[in-house]
């Protein structure tokens, strides 16, 4: 029986730690869909079935994302389990399968490290917006979308019982801190959308420049 969700997982220069990750994943999730978009060309171990690559010309991780869920309700999924490239989730297809039930009517479920690893339903995406292509290539698009998420009233959870076992932060900026490079522009960015920086925010709608 097809399962509600798939996996999606973004990267971009850590194939070394993605690879292994993914030779644990086809164990624990060896009937689920694992769709990955490789922003860096990478040498990435594949299986013959339910996995599928994409290489797009741009990197930028809400990017990614909006693809990755747009891609997972072409494939019928009512849900997608995101994962970063440098995190190994360790739970498998039962453990997700009952955090699912758990929560079934939740849009947004996340773990309490950040966004590395959450649970999007396809109706939250379709129905608030996808993430902001505009916070490039990455930071603050997180924040961005859990405060429409916050601001349209949707049902968010925070628990750690999605908390990945091996978590590793920023392993990607570590590589290339070229990556960082737009923090402060996208920092701005947020501040004229929201009026402050994240968990300060004053406007109950994005600001939008008149001149753009």
């Amino acid at each position: 029986m097809k399962t509600s969700y798939c996996i999606g997982i973004p990267t971009i220069n850590r194939a070394d730690l993605l690879n292994e990750s993914l030779k644990r994943y086809f164990i624990d999730f060896s009937t689920i869909h694992i769709l990955i978009v490789d922003n860096g060309n990478q040498e990435i171990i594949t299986r013959p079935e339910l996995f599928e690559i994409h290489r797009p010309e741009e990197n930028c991780v809400s990017a990614s994302w909006n693809y990755l869920m747009k891609r997972g309700h072409e494939l019928g999924y009512k849900r997608v389990l995101i994962l970063n490239d440098d995190v190994y989730l360790g739970g498998n297809r039962i453990d997700i399968g009952k955090i699912i039930k758990a929560y079934y009517h939740a849009d947004l479920i996340k773990g309490t490290k950040d966004f590395c690893v959450f649970i999007l339903t396809v109706f939250a995406h379709q129905m608030y917006g996808k993430f902001d292509e505009n916070f490039k290539p990455a930071y603050f698009e997180d924040n961005d979308f859990l405060y429409r998420l916050k601001l349209a009233g949707a049902y968010v959870i925070t628990t750690e019982l999605l908390d990945p076992e091996i978590y590793r932060n920023s392993m990607t900026i570590m590589k290339d801190r070229s990556l960082n490079d737009n923090f402060q522009k996208n920092q701005d960015y947020y501040i004229s959308k929201w009026g402050n920086l994240p968990n300060k925010e004053t406007f109950k709608e994005p600001f939008i420049d008149p001149k753009i």
